[in-house]
């Protein structure tokens, strides 16, 4: 460790030079805690230091095999189901660590058991939590166990089923053909929409054919959004109000 009262000039005192190795130790020590700063945060930290961090936080359920995202959020979210801890909230936080969204049935809900004191989870996971993609591993199964298990109230019991949603966007390059047919029956109705967004590469053209007899609704919308880089078939839309005018 550099001693700043070596600097000094030979006619200083005894008191300039212990002021001087003082006010470098100050610098040191200053520079500890800000290091000490970002040992304690779990964004900043160093990967290694994440289990330590968890036990000092209580954080109740834990995986080495986690990805180190996962843990640092671990980490960062265990004061909120701490504070909440026995909630609604407190549950889908603590879903939250493991990228799954929750859905909860109390008993006296539509469809709940009816049983007092009870109620059901679904969980569907939507993230990566672990190096593979196996949404299903007995391993994740667990954990959201634990997540509910250490949330909730204690006095409450639960049953848990294994849900998944996938969301899927479907791109056309080539269009062939589409044709979509409604008939509404008596009573009539009031007000009709019919929207058809197309976006494709390669298509055609957008048409559509409305026939009301004998009644005529107060308002009819159709829309419809073509691009086309080459006409191929038409996509069609027929719509039909019954009774038909003899």
């Amino acid at each position: 460790m550099r001693d700043f009262s070596s600097l000094l000039p030979g006619y200083a005192t005894a008191h300039d030079r212990r002021v001087a190795s003082v006010t470098f130790w100050s610098q040191e020590i200053d520079q500890a805690i800000a290091d000490l700063r970002d040992l304690t945060n779990p964004d900043k930290t160093p990967a290694r230091f994440l289990p330590f961090l968890a036990y000092e936080a209580s954080v109740d359920f834990w995986d080495e095999e986690w990805l180190e995202d996962v843990k640092r959020k671990a980490v960062r979210l265990s004061y909120t189901i701490h504070r909440f801890k026995g909630t609604v909230h407190a549950i889908e936080t603590a879903l939250s660590i493991i990228s799954v969204e929750a859905k909860l049935l109390e008993w006296w809900q539509p469809g709940g058991s009816g049983v007092p004191g009870t109620f059901e989870v679904t969980a569907y996971p939507s993230g990566k939590v672990y190096s593979s993609h196996d949404y299903l591993a007995a391993r994740l199964q667990k954990r959201i166990w634990d997540a509910v298990n250490l949330a909730k109230p204690l006095s409450r019991h639960f049953t848990f089923k294994l849900g998944i949603k996938a969301v899927t966007k479907l791109t056309v390059g080539m269009a062939v053909s589409d044709l979509s047919r409604t008939r509404i029956m008596p009573p009539l109705t009031t007000k009709l929409e019919n929207e058809m967004p197309l976006g494709i590469g390669a298509a055609s053209s957008s048409g559509e054919r409305v026939q009301i007899r004998p009644w005529r609704p107060e308002a009819i919308k159709s829309t419809g959004l073509c691009w086309a880089a080459a006409m191929i078939r038409p996509v069609r839309s027929s719509i039909y109000i019954y009774p038909r005018q003899t």
